[in-house]
């Protein structure tokens, strides 16, 4: 009878809705660990990229000091032929 059919689809739209209710809470705690591991990803790789800018740059002390490159520059002399002077 039709009663016995509608009472057999609600039981199986309930179940459904629980499967995917479960799907969605599994996909939510795997989102949650990821977003995790990218946190730490990025921490880890601006670690070592500061690391490797400091090996890098070691040599080029004005490269972490723009004072000093400032300086440098604004006492250095003009090369020949060149006028400092504006018109």
């Amino acid at each position: 009878s039709g009663g016995g059919y509608v009472s057999q689809l609600a039981g199986v739209r309930m179940e459904t809705a629980a499967r995917m209710s479960g799907q969605v809470e599994a996909l939510c705690g795997v989102l949650a660990r990821v977003e995790l591991l990218v946190g730490r990803a990025e921490r880890a790789a601006g670690m070592m990229q500061a690391e490797y800018h400091a090996d890098k740059f070691r040599s080029f002390s004005h490269m972490n000091s723009p004072a000093w490159l400032i300086k440098t520059i604004a006492g250095a002399s003009a090369p020949a032929g060149i006028n400092t002077v504006p018109n």
